[in-house]
């Protein structure tokens, strides 16, 4: 059997557990419409079963060494709330009467106290004047205290679908998927017994990522004002008293902090940051350790991968920070990308070689030390669905089994590996039951600072089975593969004579278009050399970055009879102010405008090529992108139309960005059947 909009609407995805009565983790499932988050617990010997029910989002399960109860987020009462839960087999009560807005981490102590990052919603409280954001740039209006829930019933303030108008100070207002933003993020002190919340800190800066080493609390902040928001590549940690909210920095990285991680008896803290400056994202994140007597030090230094989970499918989030977990009071794992895997390997405190401790293919995510000593995380491979899973001495051992029907009908196959002399990899599967040579898809991932790999990818498989041979590659650009396969699509800038006798070397920009594109067609050499598949009847197809090298491709080669460009960045120049990034886009260009330097803006825009693109061409894109704005596709789509291409504009109306991986089920069942008549009328025979 074949891979169905049925199996789409059965699946679910699990992700980080926590360590309460066994594991306690969070498992999504899908409607049409809506996604929605429960929670579920493994007992230690049993089997799975729901913890809390309802069409809600319960997530960021949270609880202490040596504390009874749980807390997690659920917005079960039509917002952000944090809420409490005593026993497995009890009700969930809710503690908090937080006006709307995000939480972002809820940090419990054993003592039962508790440290809430929120984020409060745009609009917020009351419509500020514009000349009042001069003063207070962030509209930061919310009260010092909030009375808990527990004790009394509170009325919400209502949040307007449409308000009268928007306020905006800040550079950095929006992002893609969330929307403009309201106030800064802040730590507020949760009473987690009547549910009574105190500020704990203000001012123009982030704090997040709260964490209890001991009884000291810890967190990430950005940098102040518009320095956090135009560089979001340095950050601090910071100590926070908790009694008067003051910030003391602690020592960290230069770059920017992103996960932190005490140990168990608050002597070690170990951090993961990213580098200051890479903004393309083409360094690796690294671990380091913060230890009292030895100071800051880089945990396993001649480790050449990056700290991150950057493993791309289209069922679980990738781009986040891979934690690293404590196994003991001087025993630390960590998570890193490696050619498609995420893997875990042994940090010595040291600062001496670590240890993998698995090996791939195979993706372990979002690990957990329970309280027996076991490690449990979510593993999936190329061909396997998400599960909870176990690490073991022997390899990872799936704990549960959610998905083990649809993958049954769906029958998911083993993708081949293929590979350059230079090292790129990628994965192929051919079409399956195929009577003779089919048509082929070259599909290029986003980013590009991240890879296809060991994650099962849907749409992959929905293509193969619908007689389509299709190949995902990593060329180089993409992460996991070392600095230097990362970095070699950003070149430095011809030095700045300042003085005769030295010279200031420029940050980076972008080389995109270059040996990302040799070794893009040199898999596609690959795919066309394959004796089941037709040279003559090649698409090339990719979103984002992945948009970005099809048209380059399209319009610099003949290779391929059909070609769908699909939320892409085609023209550097118009997404500067009008992308969520670009108010920083200029930092990826020596610090230059495109007024200043048009030509270089240009130079590294795949619209200079569409005068070269004859074949059919199907332009996608989401009406809500925030990352890359619809009006790159509509310049695209005219261009195309006035050459004489056979085209069409796909648009969807109000999704963000990320479409294929959280948008609406029945939207992204309707681009499959879109995208698969428009390749199976121009390459089927």
């Amino acid at each position: 059997m074949t891979l169905t909009a049925d199996h789409l609407r059965r699946l679910v995805v699990p992700s980080g557990p926590v360590a309460w009565r066994g594991a306690v983790y969070p498992l999504k499932r899908f409607t049409a419409e809506n996604s929605f988050v429960n929670l579920w617990i493994l007992p230690d010997g049993a089997a799975p079963r729901p913890l809390t029910a309802g069409d809600w989002r319960d997530r960021l399960p949270s609880t202490a060494a040596g504390a009874a109860f749980l807390l997690f987020v659920s917005d079960r009462s039509g917002a952000d709330q944090v809420w409490r839960l005593d026993d497995p087999e009890g009700v969930p009560v809710r503690l908090t009467a937080l006006p709307r807005g995000e939480i972002r981490a809820v940090a419990l102590r054993s003592d039962g106290l508790a440290v809430v990052a929120f984020a409060a919603a745009a609009p917020a409280l009351e419509l500020p004047l514009a000349i009042e954001v001069l003063a207070a740039p962030t509209g930061d209006r919310l009260s010092a205290n909030y009375a808990g829930f527990v004790g009394g019933e509170t009325v919400e303030p209502p949040l307007a679908p449409t308000p009268l108008a928007r306020v905006v100070g800040r550079a950095r207002n929006r992002e893609d998927g969330s929307g403009w933003f309201g106030g800064r993020s802040h730590l507020w002190v949760l009473d987690s017994g009547s549910g009574a919340m105190r500020r704990l800190t203000s001012g123009d800066r982030d704090f997040e990522n709260p964490v209890w080493a001991g009884d000291r609390l810890l967190a990430c902040a950005s940098l102040p004002g518009l320095a956090g928001d135009v560089d979001v590549t340095r950050g601090e940690i910071v100590a926070i008293d908790l009694f008067s909210g003051a910030v003391a920095a602690v020592p960290a990285p230069s770059g920017r902090p992103v996960a932190l991680a005490p140990s168990p008896d608050g002597r070690y803290l170990a951090i993961v940051a990213t580098a200051p400056d890479d903004d393309e994202g083409a360094e690796n994140a690294k671990v380091f350790l913060l230890d009292p007597d030895g100071g800051l030090r880089q945990l396993d230094p001649g480790l050449d991968r990056p700290a991150m989970d950057l493993v791309l499918d289209d069922l679980c989030a990738a781009f986040r920070p891979a934690r690293p977990v404590w196994l003991g009071p001087d025993r630390l794992i960590g998570g890193f990308t490696d050619r498609g895997s995420l893997r875990l390997r042994e940090l010595p405190l040291d600062g001496s070689p670590g240890r993998w401790l698995f090996d791939p293919p195979g993706v372990f995510s979002e690990p957990c030390a329970l309280a027996d000593g076991r490690v449990v995380g979510v593993g999936s491979t190329a061909s396997t669905l998400p599960e909870l899973a176990e690490l073991r001495p022997e390899g990872v051992r799936r704990l549960t089994t959610h998905n083990d029907q649809v993958a049954g009908e769906a029958d998911f196959r083993v993708p081949q590996t293929l590979a350059l002399p230079n090292g790129a990899t990628g994965w192929y599967l051919p079409a399956r039951q195929a009577s003779g040579p089919t048509p082929a898809i070259l599909y290029v991932h986003g980013g590009p600072a991240v890879c296809y790999g060991e994650r099962l990818f849907l749409e992959m498989h929905w293509w193969a089975d619908r007689g389509y041979a299709v190949l995902w590659p990593n060329p180089r650009g993409g992460q996991g593969y070392g600095e230097a396969f990362a970095g070699s699509i950003h070149r430095p800038r011809v030095p700045e004579v300042v003085h005769p006798l030295r010279s200031v070397p420029q940050p980076r920009v972008p080389a995109w278009g270059t040996v990302d594109a040799e070794d893009l067609l040199a898999f596609t050499d690959l795919l066309a050399s394959r004796p089941e598949v037709d040279p003559t009847r090649l698409c090339v197809a990719g979103g984002s970055y992945g948009g970005y090298m099809g048209l380059h491709l399209a319009g610099t080669s003949d290779r391929f009879a059909a070609a769908i460009f699909e939320r892409g960045l085609y023209d550097w120049s118009s997404c500067t102010g009008s992308s969520d990034f670009g108010h920083a886009q200029h930092r990826l260009f020596g610090g230059r405008w495109p007024w200043e330097d048009p030509g270089l803006y240009l130079q590294q825009s795949p619209i200079r090529f569409v005068a070269g693109v004859r074949c059919p061409s199907l332009v996608v894109h989401a009406e809500g992108d925030l990352r890359v704005g619809p009006e790159q596709a509509h310049r695209l789509f005219a261009a195309l139309l006035q050459q004489g291409v056979p085209t069409a504009l796909l648009l969807f109306p109000d999704e963000s960005h990320g479409l294929t991986r959280t948008g609406r089920l029945d939207r992204r069942i309707e681009r499959f059947r879109q995208l698969g008549a428009w390749l199976d009328h121009w390459l089927r025979p």
